[in-house]
């Protein structure tokens, strides 16, 4: 029986060397897949690190074999004093990112961070306080600033906000007479109705019409004539952003 030759030195060597850095190379992937490098940019002030924290879809409980997995609660974490900073676009990169986290766990946001929108409502920049409308829409959480908010001197501020007001789905507050406060902008009559009627189910296509529905018929006047309900249901469609909403937040 012919014995098998054994590997010469050589060959033996590049096989361990391999080895070895295909191990060197997984642990370094392993520093990288639970987020470290990531946390570490953010906590530094890197906007790299800050716009990546947004796309952070950890789970909330690491899988086993996880090693160290950083949770997504860890990312809202992270992301809070950069809502604050000295810099406009870097708030804005902050904003961004925890708006795209709260949609994807909008109950965590609810319940543990709900009011970390609120001071971004009020900021001195309208490019934030608009995205700040914004994002409440698209996680689909009210928040009392978003009355002042429909009210707000730049119209792209007090547009999102009545859009948002009309896309949240649970309200414990009546919105009616503030979407009707909007109506009296003839700049926001379009997005003022589109959000009453996904309020109320309703499709009166005038300001007149809801002012009418709103005060109720006169004396002696059908109160049906105006009761037109909205073919499809409520629904409310999104402000179409402007071009460069499309790419993403850009520095000026």
């Amino acid at each position: 029986m012919t014995k098998r030759r054994a590997a010469p030195r050589p060959r033996r060597r590049r096989l361990i060397l391999a080895c070895a850095l295909s191990a060197l190379a997984l642990a370094e992937g392993c520093r990288s897949c639970n987020g470290d490098e990531v946390f570490a940019a953010a906590e530094a002030g890197e906007l790299r690190g800050v716009h990546e924290l947004g796309e952070w879809a950890a789970p909330l409980v690491p899988p086993p074999g996880s090693y160290g997995l950083r949770r997504v609660d860890e990312a809202f974490l992270a992301l809070q004093p950069h809502l604050s900073h000295e810099h406009p676009f870097h708030r804005l990169v902050a904003l961004e990112s925890l708006r795209r986290l709260g949609q994807r766990v909008p109950g965590l946001f609810a319940t543990r961070f709900p009011d970390w929108i609120d001071p971004l409502l009020n900021d001195p920049d309208p490019e934030l306080r608009w995205r700040a409308a914004w994002a409440l829409g698209r996680i689909g959480l009210f928040r009392p600033g978003l009355f002042r908010a429909a009210k707000d001197r730049d119209l792209r501020v007090a547009e999102r906000a009545l859009w948002a007001l009309g896309a949240i789905r649970s309200l414990e507050v009546d919105v009616i007479p503030v979407l009707l406060g909007g109506l009296e902008r003839e700049a926001l009559a379009a997005p003022a109705m589109a959000a009453l009627r996904a309020r109320t189910g309703l499709a009166h296509d005038t300001p007149e019409a809801w002012r009418r529905w709103a005060t109720g018929p006169a004396p002696g006047e059908a109160s049906s004539q105006d009761e037109k309900p909205a073919e499809s249901g409520p629904k409310v469609e999104e402000p179409t952003p402007d071009p460069r909403e499309a790419q993403g937040p850009q520095e000026d």
